[in-house]
């Protein structure tokens, strides 16, 4: 069992009331005399398909505290209780306030700063009380990045990669059993993508090319397979959803930062699907020429941070080999998007044209398992 306190958490966001919040803050230190008076909430979670309710809450006082917080981040499970179901096998809840409490010591890279956490006795999902950004900017995949965020996006990742670098799975047992049943998690995997497949098709925003038709095809019943390719490389702590929606960019003393939330999917595991998910789903097509140079970027940031014994040659293989995965995570998105929402629709079309013109530009096919 995990050393987690676990509580029965509330039900939504407007459940929670000045006397739950003001012992948290001035626990933190961030609270002195002053009373919360008011509490207004600001939801933030716009798509239905968002695996959590989350919530801003603006507070007001009764007295004036230089480091009372204006505002804080709630995140709560979702309530759709389908999706809280298919998540349960991934152990969202309980990974994120594991790295909260005892991965963020160890991890050199921004995050917010976490008030409270809490795991849900009944469902595992999480509470978190986080530290409002604002006015950070969050970023979105629509839009795509820029060549400079996208540097710092990925020199973030390689912090936080090579912090646990070739990571003792003895010395990380309480990590370890958070990926237990990962077997379990693969063969989700495998059935989601074989009944995905074909709605991506169906549902497809524009014609999908033959050899892409072929492609994913071939990949039904062989997800395991093509992960099984990257089980040999040095693993590390992965953030498993590194994309924009998951940053927030500003400025702190001048120069440029990237924070990173929702440790959800971490896992232990070869840390290039982070970076092949991100260059795959978050880079513009018009800017995949620079796809090379940014992930020698990683790299060079990934050397100068310690790591060893991981050439260059390697480090593209594994890219290569991890954006079949990513490929893979594509079509699963891109399915579950109900695309009569303009968002959603938008989204779709640029993730399945990103993933497609990956999939060609890395000749991903020559890699897939006979």
């Amino acid at each position: 069992m995990l050393a987690f306190d676990k509580h029965t958490l509330t039900d939504s966001p407007a459940q929670i009331t000045s006397i739950f919040l003001m012992p948290i803050l001035q626990s933190a230190g961030v609270l002195q005399q002053a009373i919360i008076t008011t509490i207004d909430i600001e939801p933030l979670a716009a798509m239905a398909s968002f695996n959590a309710q989350l919530a801003r809450l603006h507070l007001t006082y009764d007295k004036y505290e230089a480091e009372a917080p204006r505002s804080l981040i709630v995140k709560l499970p979702a309530v759709n209780t389908e999706l809280q179901q298919n998540a349960a096998v991934f152990r969202p809840g309980l990974k994120e306030c594991w790295f909260y409490r005892h991965g963020v010591a160890r991890t050199p890279l921004n995050v917010p700063y976490c008030y409270y956490n809490a795991v849900d006795a009944a469902t595992g999902g999480s509470f978190l009380l986080l530290e409002d950004l604002a006015p950070a900017r969050t970023g979105n995949r629509i839009n795509g990045t820029s060549l400079e965020e996208a540097k710092l996006a990925l020199q973030s990742l390689a912090h936080l990669h090579a912090a646990w670098w070739a990571v003792d799975p003895a010395a990380e047992q309480e990590l370890v059993q958070l990926m237990d049943n990962f077997q379990e998690a693969q063969n989700l995997v495998e059935q989601l993508y074989q009944d995905a497949w074909p709605q991506f098709l169906k549902r497809a925003v524009f014609e999908i090319p033959d050899d892409i038709q072929q492609f994913g095809e071939c990949l039904v019943g062989r997800i395991s397979a093509a992960e099984a390719l990257l089980d040999s490389s040095p693993r590390t702590l992965m953030h498993g959803d590194f994309r924009l929606e998951n940053m927030l960019f500003g400025t702190r003393h001048g120069q440029p930062i990237c924070w990173v939330i929702d440790w959800e999917d971490i896992m232990l595991w070869n840390g290039m699907f982070d970076a092949a998910w991100f260059l795959g789903g978050c880079l513009p097509v018009e800017k995949s020429d620079k796809e090379e140079e940014l992930l020698r970027c990683y790299h060079q940031a990934l050397t100068q941070a310690g790591v060893e014994g991981y050439p260059w040659a390697q480090c593209y293989h594994d890219y290569r080999c991890a954006m079949l995965s990513s490929f893979v995570q594509g079509i699963l998105t891109v399915a579950s998007l109900e695309t009569d929402d303009d968002y959603a629709h938008n989204l779709a079309r640029v993730l399945a044209e990103r993933f497609i013109m990956a999939c060609r530009r890395l000749r991903l096919y020559e890699l897939l398992p006979s």
